[in-house]
Protein backbone atom coordinates (compact mmCIF):
# COMPACT_ATOMS: atom_id res chain seq x y z
CA UNK A 1 0.00 0.00 0.00
CA UNK A 2 2.92 2.35 0.61
CA UNK A 3 3.99 2.59 -3.07
CA UNK A 4 0.38 3.19 -4.12
CA UNK A 5 -0.10 6.04 -1.65
CA UNK A 6 3.13 7.61 -2.82
CA UNK A 7 1.86 7.46 -6.42
CA UNK A 8 -1.41 9.25 -5.56
CA UNK A 9 0.47 11.90 -3.59
CA UNK A 10 2.83 12.57 -6.48
CA UNK A 11 -0.10 12.76 -8.89
CA UNK A 12 -1.85 15.31 -6.68
CA UNK A 13 1.26 17.48 -6.54
CA UNK A 14 1.61 17.32 -10.33
CA UNK A 15 -2.01 18.32 -10.95
CA UNK A 16 -1.75 21.34 -8.62
CA UNK A 17 1.65 22.40 -9.91
CA UNK A 18 1.45 25.89 -11.53
CA UNK A 19 3.94 24.80 -14.17
CA UNK A 20 1.80 21.88 -15.23
CA UNK A 21 -1.82 22.97 -15.04
CA UNK A 22 -1.85 26.74 -14.47
CA UNK A 23 0.35 27.93 -17.33
CA UNK A 24 -1.54 30.88 -18.89
CA UNK A 25 -2.75 30.35 -22.43
CA UNK A 26 -1.27 32.40 -25.28
CA UNK A 27 -2.42 36.02 -25.53
CA UNK A 28 -4.26 35.34 -28.77
CA UNK A 29 -6.75 33.09 -26.96
CA UNK A 30 -7.25 35.51 -24.05
CA UNK A 31 -8.21 38.49 -26.15
CA UNK A 32 -6.10 41.57 -26.62
CA UNK A 33 -6.30 44.21 -23.91
CA UNK A 34 -9.98 43.48 -23.36
CA UNK A 35 -10.73 43.18 -27.07
CA UNK A 36 -12.17 39.83 -28.14
CA UNK A 37 -11.95 38.12 -31.47
CA UNK A 38 -14.88 38.36 -33.86
CA UNK A 39 -16.21 35.82 -36.35
CA UNK A 40 -13.84 37.20 -39.01
CA UNK A 41 -11.01 38.90 -37.09
CA UNK A 42 -8.56 37.85 -34.41
CA UNK A 43 -8.46 39.92 -31.23
CA UNK A 44 -5.30 41.69 -32.45
CA UNK A 45 -6.86 42.47 -35.84
CA UNK A 46 -10.00 43.80 -34.15
CA UNK A 47 -7.89 46.07 -31.91
CA UNK A 48 -6.05 47.34 -34.98
CA UNK A 49 -9.37 47.96 -36.77
CA UNK A 50 -10.67 49.99 -33.84
CA UNK A 51 -7.48 52.06 -33.82
CA UNK A 52 -8.05 52.92 -37.49
CA UNK A 53 -11.68 53.82 -36.77
CA UNK A 54 -10.49 56.11 -33.95
CA UNK A 55 -8.16 57.93 -36.36
CA UNK A 56 -10.98 58.42 -38.87
CA UNK A 57 -13.26 59.87 -36.17
CA UNK A 58 -10.86 62.65 -35.11
CA UNK A 59 -12.15 66.11 -36.02
CA UNK A 60 -9.27 68.55 -36.55
CA UNK A 61 -9.49 72.34 -36.46
CA UNK A 62 -9.37 74.17 -39.77
CA UNK A 63 -5.72 75.00 -39.13
CA UNK A 64 -3.03 74.82 -36.47
CA UNK A 65 0.10 76.85 -35.78
CA UNK A 66 3.08 75.15 -34.16
CA UNK A 67 6.83 75.07 -33.59
CA UNK A 68 8.91 72.10 -34.74
CA UNK A 69 11.91 71.57 -32.47
CA UNK A 70 14.87 69.45 -33.61
CA UNK A 71 17.37 68.15 -31.04
CA UNK A 72 20.50 66.23 -31.94
CA UNK A 73 24.05 65.60 -30.81
CA UNK A 74 26.89 66.29 -33.22
CA UNK A 75 30.56 65.75 -32.36
CA UNK A 76 29.70 65.67 -28.67
CA UNK A 77 27.72 68.92 -28.74
CA UNK A 78 23.97 69.32 -28.46
CA UNK A 79 22.26 71.31 -31.21
CA UNK A 80 18.69 72.62 -30.95
CA UNK A 81 16.75 74.27 -33.80
CA UNK A 82 13.22 75.71 -33.87
CA UNK A 83 11.06 76.14 -36.97
CA UNK A 84 7.73 77.92 -37.00
CA UNK A 85 4.95 76.46 -39.10
CA UNK A 86 1.26 76.35 -39.92
CA UNK A 87 -0.85 73.49 -41.23
CA UNK A 88 -4.23 73.95 -42.90
CA UNK A 89 -6.26 70.77 -42.58
CA UNK A 90 -9.03 72.07 -44.83
CA UNK A 91 -6.70 72.05 -47.85
CA UNK A 92 -3.80 69.90 -46.68
CA UNK A 93 -1.40 72.83 -47.18
CA UNK A 94 1.68 73.02 -44.99
CA UNK A 95 3.92 76.04 -44.50
CA UNK A 96 7.12 75.73 -42.45
CA UNK A 97 9.94 78.27 -42.18
CA UNK A 98 12.93 76.81 -43.98
CA UNK A 99 15.33 78.71 -41.76
CA UNK A 100 15.43 78.04 -38.02
CA UNK A 101 15.09 80.75 -35.40
CA UNK A 102 18.69 80.04 -34.39
CA UNK A 103 20.00 80.53 -37.93
CA UNK A 104 18.13 83.82 -38.17
CA UNK A 105 19.59 85.05 -34.90
CA UNK A 106 23.15 83.93 -35.69
CA UNK A 107 23.67 83.30 -39.42
CA UNK A 108 26.26 80.79 -40.51
CA UNK A 109 29.73 82.30 -40.25
CA UNK A 110 31.81 82.91 -43.35
CA UNK A 111 32.28 85.62 -45.92
CA UNK A 112 29.52 84.23 -48.14
CA UNK A 113 27.05 83.74 -45.31
CA UNK A 114 24.06 86.04 -45.35
CA UNK A 115 21.20 86.14 -42.88
CA UNK A 116 17.81 84.99 -44.19
CA UNK A 117 15.60 87.86 -45.19
CA UNK A 118 11.90 88.50 -45.66
CA UNK A 119 9.96 89.85 -48.61
CA UNK A 120 6.91 92.01 -47.91
CA UNK A 121 4.25 92.16 -50.61
CA UNK A 122 1.12 94.27 -50.28
CA UNK A 123 -1.85 95.10 -52.46
CA UNK A 124 -4.31 97.95 -52.23
CA UNK A 125 -3.75 101.66 -51.71
CA UNK A 126 -2.39 103.63 -48.84
CA UNK A 127 -4.09 106.97 -48.15
CA UNK A 128 -2.10 109.32 -45.94
CA UNK A 129 -0.29 106.34 -44.49
CA UNK A 130 -3.46 104.28 -43.84
CA UNK A 131 -4.01 101.11 -45.86
CA UNK A 132 -7.34 100.50 -47.50
CA UNK A 133 -9.56 97.58 -46.44
CA UNK A 134 -8.46 95.62 -49.51
CA UNK A 135 -4.80 95.80 -48.54
CA UNK A 136 -3.16 92.45 -47.88
CA UNK A 137 0.28 92.11 -46.34
CA UNK A 138 2.34 89.01 -47.07
CA UNK A 139 5.51 88.18 -45.22
CA UNK A 140 7.40 84.97 -45.81
CA UNK A 141 10.97 83.81 -45.27
CA UNK A 142 13.08 83.40 -48.39
CA UNK A 143 15.90 80.91 -48.18
CA UNK A 144 17.90 79.23 -47.10
CA UNK A 145 20.72 80.45 -49.32
CA UNK A 146 23.45 78.05 -50.34
CA UNK A 147 25.51 79.19 -47.37
CA UNK A 148 22.75 78.31 -44.90
CA UNK A 149 22.43 74.55 -44.37
CA UNK A 150 19.91 73.22 -41.89
CA UNK A 151 21.24 70.00 -40.38
CA UNK A 152 18.47 67.57 -41.37
CA UNK A 153 16.75 69.86 -43.84
CA UNK A 154 13.80 72.08 -43.02
CA UNK A 155 11.22 69.85 -41.25
CA UNK A 156 8.22 70.17 -43.56
CA UNK A 157 6.23 67.69 -41.52
CA UNK A 158 2.56 67.28 -40.68
CA UNK A 159 1.52 67.44 -37.04
CA UNK A 160 -1.11 64.74 -37.71
CA UNK A 161 0.81 62.15 -39.74
CA UNK A 162 -0.67 58.70 -39.02
CA UNK A 163 1.71 56.35 -40.91
CA UNK A 164 -1.18 54.86 -42.90
CA UNK A 165 -3.53 54.28 -39.95
CA UNK A 166 -5.92 56.90 -41.31
CA UNK A 167 -7.29 56.85 -44.83
CA UNK A 168 -7.07 60.20 -46.59
CA UNK A 169 -6.60 63.67 -45.10
CA UNK A 170 -7.68 64.60 -41.56
CA UNK A 171 -11.35 65.46 -41.15
CA UNK A 172 -12.15 69.02 -40.02
CA UNK A 173 -15.14 70.68 -38.40
CA UNK A 174 -16.11 72.08 -41.81
CA UNK A 175 -16.11 68.55 -43.21
CA UNK A 176 -18.47 67.32 -40.51
CA UNK A 177 -20.85 70.23 -41.13
CA UNK A 178 -20.98 69.35 -44.82
CA UNK A 179 -21.40 65.65 -44.21
CA UNK A 180 -24.19 66.22 -41.67
CA UNK A 181 -26.40 67.51 -44.48
CA UNK A 182 -25.96 64.30 -46.47
CA UNK A 183 -27.99 61.17 -45.94
CA UNK A 184 -25.91 58.30 -44.61
CA UNK A 185 -26.43 55.18 -46.69
CA UNK A 186 -24.17 52.92 -44.71
CA UNK A 187 -20.60 52.40 -43.55
CA UNK A 188 -18.17 49.55 -43.91
CA UNK A 189 -15.03 48.98 -41.84
CA UNK A 190 -12.36 46.82 -43.41
CA UNK A 191 -9.11 45.74 -41.76
CA UNK A 192 -6.13 46.28 -44.01
CA UNK A 193 -4.38 43.03 -44.93
CA UNK A 194 -1.12 44.91 -45.31
CA UNK A 195 0.08 43.58 -41.95
CA UNK A 196 0.06 40.33 -40.04
CA UNK A 197 -0.98 41.51 -36.58
CA UNK A 198 -0.35 39.86 -33.23
CA UNK A 199 -0.97 40.83 -29.62
CA UNK A 200 2.18 41.33 -27.53
CA UNK A 201 2.68 41.50 -23.79
CA UNK A 202 3.01 45.01 -22.38
CA UNK A 203 6.02 46.09 -20.34
CA UNK A 204 5.95 47.95 -17.04
CA UNK A 205 6.38 51.25 -18.91
CA UNK A 206 3.34 50.57 -21.08
CA UNK A 207 1.15 48.75 -18.56
CA UNK A 208 -2.53 48.92 -19.41
CA UNK A 209 -2.05 49.68 -23.11
CA UNK A 210 -2.90 47.36 -25.97
CA UNK A 211 0.42 46.33 -27.51
CA UNK A 212 0.39 45.05 -31.09
CA UNK A 213 3.13 43.62 -33.28
CA UNK A 214 2.85 44.24 -37.02
CA UNK A 215 4.67 42.45 -39.84
CA UNK A 216 4.11 43.82 -43.35
CA UNK A 217 2.87 41.31 -45.91
CA UNK A 218 4.41 43.36 -48.73
CA UNK A 219 6.25 46.64 -49.43
CA UNK A 220 8.05 46.92 -46.06
CA UNK A 221 9.67 50.19 -47.09
CA UNK A 222 6.25 51.87 -47.25
CA UNK A 223 4.44 49.86 -44.55
CA UNK A 224 6.69 50.91 -41.70
CA UNK A 225 4.80 50.23 -38.45
CA UNK A 226 6.32 47.38 -36.45
CA UNK A 227 4.82 47.93 -32.98
CA UNK A 228 1.73 49.84 -31.93
CA UNK A 229 0.46 50.89 -28.50
CA UNK A 230 -3.25 51.78 -28.20
CA UNK A 231 -5.41 53.19 -25.41
CA UNK A 232 -7.79 50.34 -24.46
CA UNK A 233 -10.67 52.74 -23.74
CA UNK A 234 -10.57 55.25 -26.60
CA UNK A 235 -8.41 53.22 -29.01
CA UNK A 236 -6.36 56.35 -29.66
CA UNK A 237 -2.80 55.66 -30.77
CA UNK A 238 -0.38 56.37 -27.92
CA UNK A 239 2.92 55.23 -29.43
CA UNK A 240 4.40 53.29 -32.33
CA UNK A 241 7.76 51.97 -33.46
CA UNK A 242 8.60 52.17 -37.15
CA UNK A 243 11.21 50.73 -39.50
CA UNK A 244 12.50 53.99 -40.94
CA UNK A 245 10.98 57.45 -41.11
CA UNK A 246 10.57 60.27 -43.62
CA UNK A 247 11.17 60.13 -47.36
CA UNK A 248 14.86 59.40 -47.97
CA UNK A 249 18.38 59.33 -46.59
CA UNK A 250 19.70 58.03 -43.24
CA UNK A 251 16.34 58.47 -41.40
CA UNK A 252 14.91 55.67 -43.54
CA UNK A 253 17.62 53.25 -42.41
CA UNK A 254 17.04 53.19 -38.65
CA UNK A 255 14.11 52.49 -36.38
CA UNK A 256 12.09 55.32 -34.82
CA UNK A 257 9.67 55.72 -31.93
CA UNK A 258 6.76 58.12 -32.37
CA UNK A 259 4.55 59.25 -29.49
CA UNK A 260 1.20 61.03 -29.77
CA UNK A 261 -0.56 63.52 -27.51
CA UNK A 262 -4.05 64.93 -27.12
CA UNK A 263 -4.53 68.70 -27.45
CA UNK A 264 -8.12 69.88 -26.97
CA UNK A 265 -9.28 66.33 -27.67
CA UNK A 266 -7.36 66.10 -30.95
CA UNK A 267 -4.48 63.70 -31.66
CA UNK A 268 -1.16 65.19 -32.77
CA UNK A 269 2.39 63.86 -32.91
CA UNK A 270 4.22 64.68 -29.70
CA UNK A 271 7.73 63.64 -30.69
CA UNK A 272 9.72 61.30 -32.92
CA UNK A 273 13.17 59.99 -32.03
CA UNK A 274 15.66 57.78 -33.85
CA UNK A 275 16.85 54.61 -32.13
CA UNK A 276 20.21 54.84 -33.88
CA UNK A 277 22.61 57.48 -35.23
CA UNK A 278 22.01 59.15 -38.58
CA UNK A 279 25.16 58.97 -40.72
CA UNK A 280 25.13 61.49 -43.57
CA UNK A 281 28.75 60.81 -44.47
CA UNK A 282 31.67 63.27 -44.67
CA UNK A 283 31.87 63.44 -40.91
CA UNK A 284 28.20 64.29 -40.46
CA UNK A 285 27.14 61.82 -37.79
CA UNK A 286 24.08 62.91 -35.82
CA UNK A 287 23.09 61.14 -32.61
CA UNK A 288 20.13 61.32 -30.23
CA UNK A 289 17.96 62.86 -32.94
CA UNK A 290 14.54 63.95 -31.67
CA UNK A 291 11.85 65.97 -33.44
CA UNK A 292 8.99 67.45 -31.42
CA UNK A 293 5.86 69.46 -32.21
CA UNK A 294 5.32 72.17 -29.63
CA UNK A 295 3.11 75.21 -28.96
CA UNK A 296 0.21 73.82 -31.00
CA UNK A 297 -2.62 76.33 -31.26
CA UNK A 298 -5.85 75.70 -33.19
CA UNK A 299 -6.66 78.44 -35.69
CA UNK A 300 -9.80 79.24 -37.68
CA UNK A 301 -7.62 80.05 -40.67
CA UNK A 302 -3.95 80.29 -41.53
CA UNK A 303 -2.18 83.62 -41.28
CA UNK A 304 -1.50 85.90 -44.21
CA UNK A 305 2.06 84.56 -44.45
CA UNK A 306 0.67 81.26 -45.71
CA UNK A 307 -1.53 82.63 -48.49
CA UNK A 308 0.98 81.51 -51.12
CA UNK A 309 1.42 77.76 -51.36
CA UNK A 310 4.84 76.49 -50.31
CA UNK A 311 6.22 73.90 -52.70
CA UNK A 312 8.42 71.16 -51.18
CA UNK A 313 12.14 71.29 -51.91
CA UNK A 314 14.59 68.44 -52.37
CA UNK A 315 16.45 69.26 -49.15
CA UNK A 316 13.30 69.36 -47.00
CA UNK A 317 12.77 66.71 -44.34
CA UNK A 318 9.38 65.33 -45.34
CA UNK A 319 7.08 62.35 -45.16
CA UNK A 320 6.86 59.87 -48.05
Amino acid sequence: MRPLSTFFCASLILVNSPTAAQTPPPLSTQGCGGVSATSTLTAAEEAYRRARVAWSAIVYPNAVSFVTTVWLRRAGSEVVSHYRGEEEFLTGDLHVDRVSDEERARPTSGSAAKPPFDVNISSGRSVFGAKSEQAVAFQAPVGPSKSVKELLGAPRLSTAYAFGLRDGVPMTASDTATRSTLKTIGSVSVVSRNYEISCLASTDDDAGLIHLGLRPTHDPGRLRIRQLWIDPHTFATVKMQTAGNFSDGPPTRTEWVITYKQVDGVTYIDREWALGPLDYGRGKMYENVTIAFENLVAERRVSVRSLLRQAPLEDDLREP
